[in-house]
């Protein structure tokens, strides 16, 4: 596996799939989640890829229900901005090589225990052969069914929509 360090931290990319995704998702960068790309001196990577996001007309059952200005205004980036999951894992894959720290793609958390003193990992490799490790801090970003969520015993308090859609004026 490869290591790399991260604010003085050992750290490690995984990704279960082979490549970045194709389509886009999660569009919605949010001033605060802006703002913290500013401190990490990231934000730039996203210029002329995104889109404001200034107002929202929602709908419900097929009928308007009324319009949500998003403008916050006590931020630096005071509206929210749209840009595609695929957009944004192909500059961060890019940004990630260009520091030498690249995402181990095809690898598979399997399992995930929590100790006092952190967590162990398992991991099913790209081989097919199985690995484990174990770390302080583990961050699984791997959506509503995430497997190191229910392994470590965190539920899913969201619900899952029937049908979303985003537009944008």
């Amino acid at each position: 596996m490869a290591w790399y360090t991260v604010w003085q931290y050992p750290a490690h990319q995984l990704e279960g799939r082979a490549a970045t995704k194709d389509y886009g998702r999660a569009p919605v960068f949010w001033p605060r989640a802006q703002d913290a790309l500013d401190l990490m001196g990231l934000h730039h990577l996203w210029n002329g890829k995104t889109a404001p996001l200034r107002r929202v007309h929602v709908n419900v059952y097929g009928q308007p229900a009324g319009t949500i200005e998003t403008d916050l205004g006590e931020s630096a980036h005071p509206t929210p901005m749209m840009v595609g999951q695929d957009v944004t894992e192909k500059i961060l894959d890019e940004y990630l090589r260009g520091i030498d720290a690249p995402i181990e793609r095809s690898v598979e958390v399997t399992r995930t225990e929590l100790f006092d003193h952190g967590a162990r990992i398992t991991l099913k490799l790209a081989s097919g052969c199985e690995d484990s490790f174990e770390a302080a801090w583990v961050v699984g970003c791997d959506g509503s069914t995430s497997g190191v969520r229910n392994d470590i015993g965190i539920g899913w308090e969201g619900h899952h929509l029937p049908e979303a859609r985003q537009a944008d004026e």
